[in-house]
């Protein structure tokens, strides 16, 4: 992935985005970044600066319920230092429909992307069944679709397996079923680890 951006859902205390200088193909060590080049702390009161932040909007993925709504503060506020994304049991009007769950995909999509760097997040998530709270980076170019353009989930926790979180990366040679099969089978990439205190915050970060 040359270029990414990254998406967010749920509940965020800053986020952050460190390069190297100069500019390194890869360091593998955090004590190399030296450059702060983007960050959000959410210093501010009302919708997501919308200088930093786009939408997701819709049924986006997975046939998952909820509805992602655009610049709705009921779903995505900025309060107490703190992005809240808010998952809601609504009656959210779309055009002659009625969307009975909302919540927020909020994306960096157009205003922030890295080919290098390291990127942080302060988060805390909910620990509910049916909740899939993520943080995630995709290509800024789509047109290869997907897993071809491949994704890295910085965190992803399902409200089923509360007790853990999930680093994972997504590559064709992951998902043969997407494109034929590598060797007749899948070669996956990731790591589950404990969560710990989950209704505390914690540092989720990639390099």
């Amino acid at each position: 992935m040359k270029h990414v951006f990254f998406a967010i859902a749920l509940l965020f205390l800053a986020t952050a985005v460190f390069a190297a200088e100069p500019p390194k193909p890869s360091t593998g060590a955090s004590g190399e970044y030296t450059k702060l080049v983007w960050s959000d702390e959410f210093d501010y009161e009302g919708l997501p600066n919308p200088e930093k932040w786009g939408y997701e909007t819709g049924y986006v993925r997975n046939n998952e319920k909820q509805y992602y709504t655009k610049a709705r503060i009921e779903n995505a506020e900025v309060k107490d230092g703190q992005l809240i994304i808010t998952v809601r049991q609504d009656e959210f009007k779309i055009a002659d429909k009625t969307a009975p769950i909302t919540s927020a995909s909020v994306i960096s999509k157009g205003k922030g992307t890295w080919s290098r760097g390291r990127i942080e997040v302060k988060a805390k998530v909910p620990s509910s069944l049916g909740t899939w709270p993520a943080i995630w980076m995709l290509p800024q170019d789509r047109s290869m679709g997907w897993p071809q353009g491949g994704e890295i989930d910085i965190m992803e926790h399902v409200g089923f397996a509360p007790e853990n979180v999930h680093f994972n990366i997504h590559v064709k040679k992951n998902h043969p079923g997407k494109d034929k099969k590598i060797e007749g089978k899948t070669v996956p990439f990731g790591k589950t680890v404990p969560i710990g205190d989950a209704a505390a915050f914690h540092i989720y970060a990639v390099e």
